[in-house]
Parts: C-alpha cells; structure tokens; sequence
C-alpha cells in the first residue's frame, strides 16, 4: 500500500546521492539538478541523477497519535507496529503530537564528518534512524551502535545502493542480504527500509518486486522523507518549514552533517517540535 505521497518532489530529489565506497572515500561531488534517470546503473561512488519528479495525488498519511516504544531502544517493533503488520510506504506521519524523526542514510567518509555529527548527536540524544547500505560500513559498526542509542535503530538501506526498480537489480538479494547482514554486525534484525534514490516512489509508482521483497524479508515499513537537509540546506513538502510529523533525510557523509542538524534541531524548537524515534511511531 502506497501510503502519503506529497506533490512537488523536484527539490527533495536533489538530495537523493550514491553512497561512497569506504568511511575514507573522497569529498561528495554535487548533486544535479532533477532530470530523467538514466538506462544504465548508476556506479557506486558516483551522485545519480534523480528521479523524474512526477507524483500521483494527494497524501494519505500513516496514522499516529501517540508514542508506543519499542523496548530496545535500538531495533525492536514498537507495539504499534505489531497492530499493524501490513506493508506501509510512509512519506510522513500524520501525528498531533509535536515531534518530528530524524533519519540519516548511507555510511561514513569522513571521520571527522562523522565526529562532528557525533556530537551533536550526544549533546542533544537526538534518536537518529540509520537507514545503512551494508557494502560500506564494515569497521564502523561501534559507530553506529553509538548514534543510535539515543532511542534510534539501525536499518535497511540495501547492500549496494542499486536503484531497485530496474530490470537487473535483485530486489530480494538487496533486502534480504543486507538484513542477514545488519542482523549479523549489530544483532538486531531491521524492520524498516528506504530504498536507494526514493525509487520508484518519487516517480509516483510502486515496485511489485519491491514491496514482494520486502514482504519476504521481514519489513513492513518502506520509509521516505518529506524534508531534506543536504550541504546546509533544507527544503520541505508540503509547507514552508518544518512541520510536526515531517521525517527528515539526512545522509551521514553530507560535510556541513552536524551543521544540518543543529540546525534542523533550532528550526524544530522554534516551531514548537522535538525530534522524536521514528520506530515508536511506525
């Protein structure tokens, strides 16, 4: 079930990148402008161009209104997940409560990047959902346990960031390795993913193959975003700032990482939002 899809996806489809080859990869090259994804693959270590920004119409939400943690802190099923154990593509959610979820995909290539995002972190206990792309992150598994614990959980970002709608991707090898994978370095098994470039959800389908994976492989939430902060930046859809229930990508190689979310943070407070953990609402 295709659940909450926003119009207007042509700024937050410039933030959609390949995920670099180590934690020492090189600098992020910039993102394009939206245009037409291409025929062939995208190699690993290279920005892709997003997705054509079309989007079907108006938003259906997953519903949440109240808080049911997930025991762990780091990767169980909130109770609220196990009510609802269908599959759920999920944009935003759709709360009163004044919170919003910080998500940060990918891997490291910058240690001190890294660091620096760390602390913020720390300082903060922000409970970071970390969607990871498992060909990348051997080496870094203390890491992650560390910016996670905060009430966050580690998850399912494929194991090489291949666009997963394409005839010569194997969608189940991508889900189903990687949450062998996860399962195996920080032993706990993912129950969420988001899948490399938003595809094919920011062209306003859905993937058969996709969702028939997920299914198999033991998730049942494919998460997306509705604002982005990528190089200092931020943009939002729908609205003008940020809103409570938006689910914020992040990407934990993007150099100005802890700048972002500091500042995404200050723009939180002063709209009267937190950031909460996106698995107590899911």
């Amino acid at each position: 079930m295709l659940v909450g899809v926003p119009l207007g996806l042509a700024g937050l489809a410039l933030a959609i990148a390949a995920v670099a080859p180590s934690s020492s990869g090189a600098d992020v090259a910039a993102v394009p402008a939206a245009t037409v994804a291409p025929a062939t693959p995208v190699p690993i270590a290279e920005v892709a161009e997003p997705a054509p920004d079309v989007a079907p119409s108006s938003p259906t939400p997953v519903d949440a209104t109240t808080t049911t943690g997930s025991e762990s802190g780091q990767s169980g099923r909130s109770a609220m997940n196990e009510a609802n154990p269908g599959l759920d593509v999920v944009w935003r959610i759709d709360t009163e409560d004044p919170v919003f979820f910080i998500t940060v995909d990918d891997n490291i290539r910058d240690e001190a990047v890294a660091a620096a995002g760390m602390r913020v972190v720390e300082t903060n206990q922000i409970p970071i959902t970390a969607f990871l792309t498992t060909n990348y992150i051997d080496g870094d598994t203390d890491y992650f346990q560390q910016v996670t614990r905060f009430g966050g959980s580690i998850q399912n970002h494929t194991v090489t960031h291949s666009w997963l709608d394409r005839p010569e991707t194997d969608p189940r090898f991508e889900l189903c390795t990687a949450q062998d994978e996860l399962q195996e370095q920080f032993g706990s098994r993912p129950w969420m993913i988001r899948p490399p470039y938003g595809a094919p959800y920011i062209g306003g389908s859905n993937e058969p193959r996709l969702e028939a994976a997920a299914a198999e492989c033991g998730v049942n939430r494919i998460v997306m975003w509705s604002a982005v902060v990528d190089n200092g930046n931020v943009s939002y859809n729908p609205g003008p700032t940020l809103q409570a229930g938006d689910i914020v990508l992040f990407h934990f190689w993007d150099p100005q990482f802890a700048e972002g979310l500091q500042m995404i943070l200050d723009i939180g407070a002063a709209n009267g939002l937190r950031p909460a953990a996106l698995g107590d609402y899911l």
